[in-house]
């Protein structure tokens, strides 16, 4: 492929399914590669209060590529960590996540599970959503530049999140690489885990699996949802004291007003959901806000629980507001007033 036909950064809406290289493997524990379809997305969610106006009109979706489609073949790089620290469990409880106690508890149950040779097979306790960095193998076979790449992998009984998620990033089509990351689809497959581990699904479960000693009373699903949403890879969490207090104020309400203008409720607005932008190259460039003349030195990530609503623009921000005085704290430490 030409240098000068990569220079075509992906579209959005060009790949048309997802080939993942060390995801899974077989009972003997050899690697499976699993092939996933592009998904359609359909409406997300949507909170509608009653004396209140309509929500606000979405922007017209834009054209599609008229690009060539591809089918992108991608390998495991690392898992990215996204356990919380200490301090922010306390911000993480607004009523759309579980609680601490019900978190505490399915790890036990889930580390319990996973030594117990009976049922290593029925990791159904897992809640947790996967992250991983992913590279695009033989990139020079496609025509266009890659950028860098994650792909979300949803818990075993929490592809409706992922599913979730996804319609959200269709109704963020207008600010994807703007205040929020860029998604290149939702795909979705059947296992068959009679046969096929998943392994963020099993971490632990040890290989040659043996057929034989499956619990009887939990056999594995023989066609379980694989849900993975594939976006582009962002930075790291704003560094502890990086940013002048009044910057970051400036820059965390011009980038939650583009979502207000658009009827969306975040619901999980936190300091681990507010990332650095990626680094461009060998990311790509950020677009420019409208406000700032500038793109955004950050983006929102994490939209498992957010949803379309008609409760009004001043409610929406007011929400935020709480959400953004937290992760100032956090970041530029507690003001003394």
């Amino acid at each position: 492929m030409s240098t000068s036909s990569q220079s075509l950064q992906l579209p959005l809406d060009v790949v048309g399914s997802l080939r993942v290289h060390g995801l899974a493997k077989n009972n003997a524990g050899l690697p499976v590669v699993i092939e996933l379809p592009l998904e359609k997305p359909c409406e997300p969610p949507f909170e509608n209060f009653t004396h209140c106006p309509p929500a606000p009109a979405l922007p017209p979706p834009l054209p599609p590529s008229s690009g060539p489609r591809i089918h992108l073949d991608v390998e495991l790089v690392c898992q990215i960590p996204r356990e919380p620290e200490d301090d922010e469990i306390e911000d993480t409880d607004d009523g759309f996540g579980d609680s601490d106690d019900d978190d505490d508890k399915s790890e036990t149950e889930a580390e319990e599970l996973y030594y117990d040779d009976e049922m290593v097979e029925d990791p159904y306790q897992r809640t947790d959503t996967a992250l991983y960095s992913v590279r695009p193998l033989n990139p020079d076979q496609y025509p266009y530049r890659i950028p860098p790449l994650v792909i979300k992998v949803a818990a075993q009984r929490e592809g409706r999140r992922i599913y979730n998620e996804a319609n959200m990033y269709n109704v963020l089509e207008s600010v994807q690489g703007l205040v929020v990351p860029r998604c290149y689809g939702y795909f979705r497959v059947a296992v068959n885990q009679y046969e096929t581990t998943i392994l963020p699904w099993n971490p632990e479960c040890r290989f040659p699996r043996d057929p034989a000693r499956f619990d009887v009373f939990r056999m594995p699903h023989q066609s379980a949802s694989l849900n993975i949403l594939l976006l582009e890879e962002v930075g790291d969490r704003i560094p502890i004291g990086s940013v002048a207090r009044d910057d970051l104020r400036t820059e965390l309400r011009t980038m939650y007003e583009e979502l207000v203008r658009l009827g969306i409720d975040h619901h999980d607005i936190r300091y681990p959901n507010i990332l650095l932008a990626p680094t461009s190259p060998p990311g790509l460039e950020g677009r420019c806000s409208a406000t700032l003349k500038r793109p955004f030195k950050f983006r929102l990530v994490d939209f498992e629980h957010s949803a379309r609503t008609n409760r009004g623009a001043f409610s929406i921000r007011h929400k935020a507001e709480r959400g953004t005085d937290l992760i100032l704290g956090h970041v530029c430490g507690r003001s003394r007033r």
